[in-house]
């Protein structure tokens, strides 16, 4: 595994541990549960840490298992190893599940600026709310009150296990667009929306 990535990959690891209540070995790797918000599946998800050798069968039952018994009405598997992950998706695909990539990205320094873009500002968690939850409306699950609160709920969970800064553009207004950075002072990530 790459340096960087295997580095982000630790970043991902520490800032989710900080957010979890409770962390349950299985046979696979590890589920890391936050009971005050079980429809936060970012929260609530098992990690696959066998590079091989993972019955895939057996996987699902546990995940069902595990999740079944914290009350989730999701299922969540995250496969840090590539090549693993891309050999269980089709498994996965064929039981109707959503297999999702993770894309990483190192910054290797300021690039070339092609377009102007509006100003950016730095903002709280509560001045992104409103866009963030018209985020979470246009989702499938949008239309779950519980679901949609407890998502909100949690950015501000996942802020302050990271020291969270927030940047949001502008237009007519309103927040349209954002970007939350989080840092532990020697590594950090950012995400968009």
């Amino acid at each position: 595994m790459h340096p960087e990535l295997e580095r982000a990959l630790a970043f991902e690891a520490a800032l989710r541990e900080r957010c979890t209540d409770r962390v349950l070995p299985f046979s696979f790797g590890r589920a890391f549960f936050n009971d005050r918000f079980p429809h936060v599946w970012y929260l609530n998800a098992l990690e696959v840490d066998a590079r091989s050798d993972v019955d895939p069968e057996a996987l699902v039952a546990e995940a069902e298992d595990l999740h079944a018994g914290a009350g989730h009405d999701h299922r969540r598997i995250d496969v840090r190893d590539d090549g693993l992950g891309g050999e269980l998706a089709p498994f996965f695909r064929g039981l109707g599940w959503q297999a999702e990539h993770d894309v990483v990205m190192a910054d290797r320094g300021a690039g070339e600026r092609t377009a102007d873009t509006p100003a950016v500002e730095e903002v709280t968690v509560a001045e992104l709310r409103p866009l963030r939850e018209a985020f979470a409306r246009d989702e499938p699950w949008g239309t779950d009150e519980a679901a949609v609160r407890e998502v909100l709920d949690a950015n501000g969970i996942w802020s302050g296990a990271g020291n969270g800064r927030h940047f949001a553009m502008r237009a007519e207004g309103g927040l349209v667009s954002a970007a939350d950075l989080y840092s532990d002072g020697k590594t950090a990530q950012g995400r968009f929306n």
